[in-house]
């Protein structure tokens, strides 16, 4: 008789735990899958941000190498200007 109730105790103390266990799973797994969906809208943004880069690096590419062409057409007109500055310093000393 002691045996039995003692079964019937352990019993229900077994599937009440479980039962609480169940409960706190079951938000654990709800707040889980809501970490996954934000994961997936961040990698979904993320996918985008990186295709609008990738664009603006393609039209700044096309700016830079104008802006360099420009550069380098200046560098060379200073040093034109650079060669007849001390051609006309040389002349003035010399004289």
């Amino acid at each position: 008789m002691t045996e039995e109730i003692f079964l019937t105790i352990s019993g229900f103390l077994i599937v009440t735990l479980l039962s609480i266990i169940a409960y706190f799973l079951k938000d654990f797994v709800n707040q889980v899958k809501d970490l996954k969906q934000a994961v997936i809208d961040l990698q979904i943004t993320i996918r985008s941000d990186q295709a609008s880069i990738d664009g603006w690096r393609e039209s700044e590419r096309e700016k830079h190498d104008v802006i360099a062409k420009r550069l380098d057409d200046h560098g060379r007109r200073l040093d034109m200007h650079e060669i007849e500055i001390t051609a006309i310093k040389t002349k003035t000393y010399s004289k």
